[in-house]
């Protein structure tokens, strides 16, 4: 018995067998209210709508601290999450949060079915960056035609401005993350939902970044996977929204051109 024990081992899913260590702390609460709170912590409205027809679906909040000046944009829309009419819109705030300017138009939207929706930012060399994705808003599934627009700030205008299409396939959900090799790195979700990143071409951010799908053990069935990365060197870690309510975890040890399965860890994330 005991020579028939190990192949049948070998046939089991790594990530069945041993999980990620993702979180060695306390067990964490089912209830979201229950989480603790860090003492001093103060919470401040950025923007809460004023009408019953004006962008009430608001998700996908992104925030940064650039040139002393905090920026939050987010997916906004009058009517439902991802339709045609939602834009990418804005706030700034100069005294830490505590109070925040009127409302921007980061990315405007189409005429069409595109649509722009929630973005990352980055801040380099002194600019200010925002990655928008943009897709038909008409879809019945998923994020057709899924891609993402670069919009930096004018230092001489103060405003917005498209600097063209720089991913396919990929919607950039983190903030870049700078590898020892010079590239970025953002982690996302491409068109089918599965998750992927996207690589940088160096320092050059209007070059077309290479989109690379994580691959994943079958039985963890990612939908909505929305990835973020950090890296150590030549290796990179994604953590992945994914099956069975617990988050997955992927690795690569070459800057992301080659990844292991992603594998479910300990650590809860609920699926709606």
């Amino acid at each position: 018995m005991r020579y028939l024990i190990l192949p049948l081992l070998l046939c089991l899913p790594l990530w069945a067998a041993e999980p990620f260590l993702l979180w060695s702390g306390p067990e964490i609460p089912k209830d979201p209210g229950q989480l603790p709170e860090p003492a001093g912590l103060t919470h401040s409205v950025i923007y809460r709508p004023l009408a019953e027809n004006d962008h009430k679906f608001i998700h996908g909040v992104a925030i940064i601290e650039h040139d002393g000046v905090m920026f939050a944009n987010w997916g906004s829309s009058p009517l439902h999450e991802n339709g045609i009419h939602e834009t990418l819109r804005g706030k700034r705030s100069k005294d830490s949060g505590k109070t925040w300017s009127d409302v921007e138009v980061v990315a405007p939207g189409f005429e069409g079915n595109d649509c722009h929706s929630p973005a990352s930012y980055l801040s380099h060399k002194k600019e200010l960056w925002t990655f928008a994705a943009r897709f038909d808003g008409a879809h019945k599934s998923h994020f057709p035609g899924l891609q993402a627009e670069a919009f930096a700030l004018n230092q001489k205008t103060n405003k917005w401005k498209s600097r063209g299409i720089v991913m396919n396939n990929c919607w950039p959900y983190d903030e870049p993350v700078l590898m020892d090799n010079g590239s970025y790195i953002t982690g996302g979700q491409d068109k089918q939902g599965l998750p992927v990143v996207a690589i940088s071409q160096g320092g050059n951010l209007t070059k077309m970044w290479d989109t690379v799908r994580i691959p994943y053990e079958a039985d963890l069935k990612p939908n909505f996977g929305e990835t973020t990365v950090w890296a150590e060197g030549k290796e990179v870690i994604a953590v992945i929204r994914g099956g069975a309510g617990q988050a997955c975890v992927a690795n690569s040890r070459d800057y992301c051109k080659t990844w292991d399965n992603a594998r479910a860890s300990h650590y809860p994330i609920p699926r709606l």
